[in-house]
């Protein structure tokens, strides 16, 4: 019995080969469908309206003025006081329907500096 169950061992293989060798190849599998990919597409930040904002500065001296001046030592008439401005404006974000601000600094403007009252000085300028 023993040499039975070994002999059939091969012959069980052979028959497996000629069963896949018979089958007919099966033509491949057309390739999956994909749903067409589109750029996402974001709407654009709407600027509702723009102004004009000085930069204001404080001293406990004077309080708040629209300039100051660049130097420590303040001389009435010196080409030494600077206005700031910033450009704001107001955006509206319809991606998340949200109201934002943006500035846009100006160059600083250069001017004599008045008889009174005595600006603070500015923040450092430059790097």
């Amino acid at each position: 019995m023993r040499a039975s169950v070994i002999g059939a061992v091969p012959v069980i293989g052979m028959l497996a080969q000629l069963a896949v060798a018979a089958t007919p190849l099966a033509p491949p599998a057309p390739p999956l469908a994909t749903a067409p990919v589109f750029p996402l597409i974001t709407p654009l930040p709407v600027v509702t309206g723009c102004h004009v904002e000085p930069r204001l500065f404080h001293s406990l001296k004077t309080g708040w003025v629209d300039y100051c001046r660049g130097h420590l030592g303040y001389a009435p008439g010196a080409l030494d006081c600077y206005n700031f401005t910033d450009q704001v404006c107001t955006v509206f974000l319809p991606a998340t329907q949200r109201w934002t601000e943006s500035r846009q600094e100006s160059p600083p403007v250069v001017f004599p500096c008045p008889d009174a009252p005595e600006p603070p000085s500015c923040p450092r300028l430059g790097p």
